[in-house]
């Protein structure tokens, strides 16, 4: 039907499309009986076969019955919509006819007239007049010509925008990966989805490499539920790469037209709330498919639901894995290949592969301790659990950011941790089992994320080349690459959850922690935990984004951190202020050893700064306290309790004696 031609826009075999919708009509029908049929045999197969293989036959027959169903009814409306375009193309045809007909007389008449002045110029004994009145009979007859002309040209346009419209109401309901998978999709099998998983997982081994092969895959991925893409991607973990490359047709645009225009927001604060207004409007069943067909491109998207983030990054972190393994097979048969060889370019390379194997060594495992690892977290009920896998909302180890959600994700209440010097991939299993104290003890009313927004320093003493100061801990360089980082992460998590959200840093992490508040960020609490400083370049709360946001600071005495504390030149040196001893931040107490026991050691020495950890203590009830809003003890100075007579002068600090108790105060 699409052959025609600007002379011809009514052409194309309307009998025949005529023929193959009534065809199609006949085979709507066995569709819809068959599908009602299907229904009947499960109903009645219901009353004589229970247990769980009859419910996964059940689901698994049913799911194929609403197919016939949905197809059913995709084909009906496709068939009503080439019934009104052949109907409009014959009207078209008709009017066309006229027009032709119309042009052609006009043609013929302006040939005749044109000849007749020819005629007279070529006649010696011309009249002046009958001169002009046959150029005036031409003029006339070129008129009539492009009137005819734009007669026929009106009707070329309206034969396009009907192709146009049509092909745009027949795609309406083909899923848009289909469309851009092209050829590789009309190669399936027809009974793919009735097949095995190992069947399936062979057919997505042999789609074609590129665009269409991956709008392929995604096709398959989104008409499977969630058991059997989980048996999918178990079995054909390359499909994980697949689903993380970029989309390049544009099909994500327009599966998901709302979230895609969230996206292209420029302002980031705008940006995340035009995304959590797109997902609110999501079905539960398109966030699924969202976070499965285009993991890549929510897995870190600030605004996005967790469990969505967790989805995606499950996949992310599969196709990670799949990228390191195939790496290490071609670095080893490498290594393989140099040894022997002697050459300084040999030996040099050899000694880079060496370096690599090791790191991919360690980068593997870890994928898999993610994706297999037994982990304790907290269900909807308020139950410890024991889950395979972790809860990942942030992945990307090409920028060394990662975050893991520890306990239930619609908890009330949300901290996020941010771990100081040392803190990488290989040590955030102790984040994770810090956070744990806290969730743990609390269920469902708290849970904790532990994030890392990128490279952190790795030493206090130990100078890094790359570092521009001896030590890297006074390097306030991590802390400003990473604070707008966190200032789009944690104000995601705050506008898609609702829960209350306190920010909580540790030794460098505290600076983090200030640089992300200087950057726009805006949580409902602030605790910095033997914190580095208030933030590169912050003398005051007036530096923050939101100064009355609720600040908490703890450093347990002797603790050395304390010589770093305020020691800042600008943004280039140190943390900016000390957060203990800046106005508006509320110095917390760091106790005892043991807050059961008032004759217990006070907390303090260099022991400390990762003793304020320990669930024990005194300075760990006051940061749980923090992160669930309830009372937390305040910092009582030396001479302030010995001026109030509340302690025996031969103590150093307050809660040395047992017989002290320090001020409280409520959590907002």
């Amino acid at each position: 039907m699409s052959r025609w031609s600007p002379d011809d826009p009514g052409a194309g075999d309307a009998d025949g499309m005529e023929d193959l919708v009534l065809r199609l009509a006949s085979h709507l029908d066995v569709l819809s009986t068959t599908g009602r049929e299907i229904g009947v045999l499960v109903a009645r197969t219901r009353e004589g076969w229970t247990g769980q293989g009859a419910q996964a036959w059940e689901t698994s027959v049913s799911a194929r019955a609403a197919e016939c169903s949905t197809v059913e009814q995709e084909a009906r409306r496709g068939a009503e919509v080439v019934n009104t375009y052949v109907n409009t193309v014959l009207s078209i045809r008709s009017r066309a006819m006229y027009a032709a007909e119309d042009l052609e007389s006009a043609r013929g008449t302006l040939r005749r007239a044109e000849d007749a002045w020819r005629t007279l110029q070529s006649d010696p004994d011309r009249d002046d007049f009958d001169l002009r009145m046959a150029l005036g009979a031409v003029q006339c007859a070129e008129q009539e010509v492009l009137d005819c002309r734009a007669a026929l040209d009106r009707l070329v346009v309206e034969r396009q925008t009907l192709d146009d419209e049509a092909a745009s109401a027949l795609q309406t309901g083909t899923p848009p990966d289909w469309a851009a998978a092209g050829g590789a999709a009309r190669r399936l099998p027809t009974d793919l989805f009735a097949r095995s998983t190992a069947s399936i997982a062979n057919q997505v081994r042999a789609l074609p490499d590129g665009a269409e092969g991956d709008a392929a895959a995604r096709w398959i991925v989104g008409r499977l539920t969630a058991e059997q893409f989980d048996a999918l991607l178990a079995a054909c973990p390359e499909l994980a790469v697949r689903l993380m490359r970029a989309d390049t047709g544009g099909a994500f645009a327009a599966r998901f037209p709302e979230l895609a225009a969230a996206m292209r927001v420029r302002d980031l604060d705008e940006r995340t709330a035009a995304i959590v207004a797109a997902t609110s409007a999501m079905s539960r069943e398109d966030l699924v498919l969202v976070s499965r067909m285009y993991p890549g491109v929510v897995g870190n998207l600030d605004g996005m639901p967790l469990t969505a983030r967790i989805d995606a990054n499950r996949i992310a972190v599969t196709a990670a894995l799949v990228k390191g393994e195939r790496r290490l097979d071609e670095v080893r048969a490498r290594l393989a290949e140099l040894v022997g060889q002697t050459s300084p370019d040999a030996m040099r390379e050899f000694a880079a592969l060496i370096e690599e194997r090791n790191a991919l060594v360690v980068a593997n495992a870890w994928y898999g301790e993610l994706l297999t690892e037994a982990v304790d977290t907290i269900d909807a009920g308020g139950s410890a659990v024991t889950v395979t896998g972790h809860q990942v909302v942030l992945f990307d180890p090409a920028t060394g950011q990662f975050g893991e959600l520890v306990g239930y994700a619609g908890a009330p209440n949300l901290a996020v941790l941010v771990g100081g010097t040392g803190t990488n991939t290989g040590t955030m299993a102790d984040q994770r089992a810090r956070a744990w104290t806290f969730v743990d003890v609390n269920r469902r009313d708290l849970a904790v994320i532990t994030y890392l927004g990128g490279p952190m320093p790795q030493s206090v003493s130990i100078e890094n080349p790359t570092a521009r100061h001896a030590f890297e801990a006074v390097d306030p360089t991590y802390a400003t690459a990473i604070g707008p980082r966190l200032a789009s992460f944690a104000n995601g998590v705050r506008a898609v959850t609702g829960a209350t959200i306190t920010v909580a840093g540790h030794s460098y992490g505290g600076s983090v922690v200030g640089a992300a508040e200087a950057r726009g960020m805006v949580v409902d609490r602030i605790v910095h935990i033997e914190s580095a400083g208030a933030g590169p370049g912050v003398t005051s709360i007036q530096d923050y984004a939101a100064p009355d946001t609720p600040r908490y600071s703890m450093t347990a005495p002797g603790d050395f951190i304390g010589t770093f504390q305020g020691v800042s030149v600008g943004t280039v040196l140190g943390h900016g202020a000390d957060p203990d001893e800046l106005s508006g931040v509320i110095r917390l107490e760091t106790g005892r050893t043991d807050r059961a026991d008032p004759t217990s050691p006070i907390l303090e020495g260099f022991g400390s700064h990762s003793q304020v950890f320990f669930p024990e203590t005194d300075a760990w009830e006051n940061i749980e306290q923090v992160m669930t809003g309830g009372q937390v003890s305040v910092w009582t100075d030396r001479r302030d309790a010995v001026a109030l007579g509340l302690m025996d002068p031969q103590y150093e600090h307050p809660m040395q004696d047992p017989d002290f108790t320090p001020a409280t105060r409520e959590v907002p």
